[in-house]
């Protein structure tokens, strides 16, 4: 019985099926075929990968109209080229026979590590190193500032950040939230797991209690408290939209005027980063989580200024793949340390 043979029945019952059977069906079938032909050995020519692939990618065609208008607060929509590259890419990645996820990170003649060259072929392209430069060029990042792809999502950010950022030895006596609402409070709680309530201080308390009951506002920057003197400040985190309330600061204003005040500005830009302009010298970390304008959830994007990277000791120790100092200092790229999630890494530079 030839390879042939195998694959055609299913690659009948798959067409035939296109007509009415759900995706969930059609992806099973496509995985059928991939499993009957049990091997990597060439198909007429043609890869085994190469032959499944192009059975996802005529799927992907018949049922494009299908796609569907999606709100969701997240994961977001992703758009439609960004779907059908990773989808041609799923199995057989430029070539090399294998998924980009199964591709190793350490290799380091792989596709995922040598920064971009003119010389070098698209297939060889390092993935990791042309997201960095393409979030250089598109947000004009600094050079003192470190890129780094991190697991976790933001709220491992939360948690890691007062145990980046919170160091008595040098002055530090508290941290400052400024409680913008349902987001504010989560990184607010994980800052006080990590630290303790004592350490806390909410800036715009009483602008808060100002408000109506049952109303949201977001505080200017005259609302804030900011009596306690800057070299006391470990640093200041806020939210830049609160989508839970529909609240958002649309401009870098508040960041500019809690620098102005000798401030390191923290912020959450999960669901705000590459939707407008942001001028990254305001502040000291940036933090968004995917899921939102990146890509897919699984990774969080940390903007951090040099500076503020250093070792953790105790008391406050940052588990070693969300410490700033571990991971921007591996070799040779950043975000290296351990593991990264590679594929979506892969997906947020195809949305790049």
């Amino acid at each position: 019985m030839s390879r042939r043979f195998l694959l055609s029945p299913s690659r009948l019952a798959l067409d035939k099926a296109v007509s009415g059977a759900p995706l969930s069906v059609l992806a099973r079938a496509a995985s059928n075929i991939a499993a009957s032909l049990r091997t990597r050995a060439d198909f007429n020519g043609d890869s085994v990968r190469e032959k499944v692939a192009e059975v996802h990618i005529q799927t992907a065609s018949k049922y494009h109209d299908k796609r569907v208008f999606n709100f969701s607060a997240g994961p977001a929509a992703l758009p439609d080229e960004v779907m059908y590259e990773a989808q041609r890419d799923f199995s057989n990645y430029a070539g090399t026979g294998m998924g980009f996820m199964e591709l190793s990170h350490r290799d380091v003649e792989g596709p995922f590590q040598t920064h971009l060259s003119a010389l070098v072929i698209a297939y060889l392209w390092k993935v990791l190193a042309q997201a960095e430069d393409r979030l250089r060029e598109m947000l004009h990042i600094p050079a003192n500032y470190k890129v780094m792809f991190l697991q976790g999502g933001a709220h491992a950010q939360f948690s890691g950040i007062p145990l980046n950022l919170f160091r008595p030895e040098l002055g530090h006596k508290v941290v400052e939230y400024i409680d913008t609402g349902y987001w504010g409070q989560r990184s607010l709680g994980e800052c006080a797991r990590m630290i303790g309530q004592d350490k806390i201080k909410v800036i715009n308390k009483e602008f808060n209690a100002s408000l109506p009951a049952n109303v949201r506002g977001l505080p200017g920057y005259t609302d804030l408290d900011l009596t306690t003197p800057a070299s006391e400040v470990s640093f200041t985190h806020f939210t830049a939209n609160e989508t839970m309330e529909g609240l958002e600061y649309l401009d870098d204003s508040m960041a500019a005027a809690l620098k102005e005040s000798g401030r390191d500005v923290v912020i959450d830009m999960t669901s705000t980063l590459l939707s407008r302009p942001v001028n990254v010298e305001n502040y000291g970390v940036i933090y968004a989580s995917g899921g939102k304008n990146l890509g897919p959830a699984g990774v969080c994007l940390a903007i951090v200024r040099e500076d503020l990277i250093r070792p953790s000791s105790p008391p406050y120790v940052c588990p070693s793949f969300i410490d700033f100092h571990i991971q921007s200092t591996s070799t040779p790229l950043c975000s290296l340390y351990n593991t990264p999630p590679t594929f979506a890494i892969y997906m947020v530079n195809l949305v790049l």
